[in-house]
């Protein structure tokens, strides 16, 4: 896979069993380097990840920013006219 330029996508669960975040400021796991993914999706949220910056660019129905704050370690901007994720 090394070498290939496509968009590098994790999906992933926002929060651990405990209610811990799963989305951390430093991993304990190789995943291949710093901002290795591209977008990062969650039941949550969605992230992009552009020039060494996390932004939020949609968010789960019911939840707010501050929601999703509360729930990531790392600080994230928010992209301005962010989106709500669509389910159906």
């Amino acid at each position: 896979m090394m070498g290939i330029d496509a968009p590098k996508i994790i999906l992933m669960e926002h929060v651990n069993a405990n209610g811990k975040p799963n989305i951390v400021k430093e991993c304990t796991k190789h995943l291949g380097g710093k901002y290795c993914c591209d977008k990062l999706i969650t039941d949550m949220a969605v992230f992009e990840f552009k020039d060494g910056e996390m932004w939020l660019t949609e968010i789960a129905p019911g939840l707010n920013v501050d929601d999703v704050r509360r729930c990531t370690e790392p600080k994230f901007n928010v992209k301005k006219g962010f989106t709500r994720m669509n389910f159906s």
